[in-house]
């Protein structure tokens, strides 16, 4: 290429290579700049009542004392159905408590 005497052709040769370390920071930098960017815009995005499924898993596994395999048993045809029961009653029994608390719920 031709150089118009700016250096701006050259490579930068004082870094040296990238290694996977820092590719995987600047990304998650970057990542995460493009969340908090989004974030007073998509409020989907930013559900603070939102539970993991292991979360809720755990939760109705304590509440009706059984073990999590036992309520995640695969040979049930409907793990996917008590999930998302479970995540309701979890959801709903929060909503619940943050009420008594004097939280209002739709705030959130």
């Amino acid at each position: 290429a031709a150089a118009d005497g700016d250096g701006s052709d050259l490579a930068d040769d004082t870094k040296g290579p990238q290694t996977e370390a820092e590719r995987e920071a600047g990304f998650k930098a970057s990542r995460d700049a493009r969340l908090k960017a989004d974030a007073g815009t998509n409020r989907a995005a930013w559900n603070t009542l939102f539970m993991r499924q292991d979360t809720v898993a755990a939760a109705v596994a304590t509440k009706y004392g059984v073990s999590k395999a036992d309520l995640l048993e695969s040979d049930a045809g409907d793990v996917a159905v008590r999930m998302a029961l479970g995540e309701a009653q979890v959801i709903a029994e929060t909503k619940e408590q943050l009420s008594r608390a004097g939280v209002d719920p739709a705030t959130l």
